[in-house]
């Protein structure tokens, strides 16, 4: 697994940019989950159970995200069509990172 992230963190150096585990995630993973993921997997029934507007549910499908989003998978997230390799990018960065999801945000959904 570590290896197919890195493989896409290397294909986008401006996302290993320094800039604090916070702010990634508020100005790039936080946008990006709230535009392609919020609408089918947030909510009161989030779809197949996966509530990802917190960080136990993000934390939660982990090991499924980056083959999910990257189409490689049984499942394939979006089902609609393949993010853009920039947006598989940032998740790939957030994953290596560890996921993290600032404590004052824990709570908001976007």
């Amino acid at each position: 697994m570590r290896l197919f992230v890195s493989s896409w963190l290397l294909a986008f150096p401006a996302l290993l940019a320094a800039e604090t585990n916070d702010e990634f995630f508020e100005t790039k993973v936080r946008p990006l989950l709230a535009a392609r993921c919020h609408s089918c997997h947030s909510g009161k029934t989030p779809m197949a159970g996966i509530d990802l507007s917190h960080a136990a549910g993000a934390k939660a499908v982990a090991t499924k995200l980056m083959p999910a989003v990257s189409h490689l998978g049984a499942v394939r997230m979006p089902p609609a069509g393949k993010l853009k390799d920039t947006e598989v990018a940032i998740f790939a960065r957030w994953v290596e990172l560890g996921m993290p999801w600032p404590a004052a945000a824990a709570g908001k959904s976007g």
